[in-house]
């Protein structure tokens, strides 16, 4: 495991990601992807090219890429500490969902991810 693996295995963690769907592996493979660059700023790539991406690697289907994502997140916000997750999302959960998009989420860990690794 990479050192930038295991910083978002620990951000998962602490956001109550649950590590048994498959949703986290796909957010984590996301959250690298956009950690290295590989998909620039968010205005630069759209969710559904990102789905595609994540499932050419796992061999899944893109629908089913979004989905796991969705509910991995959905779980998060619904059993992880309030604290946490404001310190790392703050004013970017969409307040009539009250959780991020995924593609939000994705880079919103990423910023945090290279916060702490860069401390």
């Amino acid at each position: 495991m990479t050192k930038t693996e295991c910083a978002i295995y620990d951000l998962f963690k602490e956001l109550g990601v649950p590590a048994h769907q498959n949703g986290y592996d796909y957010a984590t493979d996301a959250v690298v992807r956009a950690y290295t660059g590989e998909y620039g700023v968010p205005d630069s790539i759209t969710a559904t090219s990102m789905y595609i991406d994540i499932a050419k690697k796992f061999n899944a289907t893109p629908s089913s890429v979004e989905r796991c994502m969705r509910h991995a997140i959905e779980s998060a916000f619904e059993h992880g500490s309030p604290a946490v997750l404001y310190k790392v999302f703050g004013n970017s959960i969409n307040a009539s969902k009250g959780k991020p998009t995924n593609k939000m989420f994705v880079f919103q860990c990423a910023r945090e991810i290279e916060r702490r690794l860069s401390a």
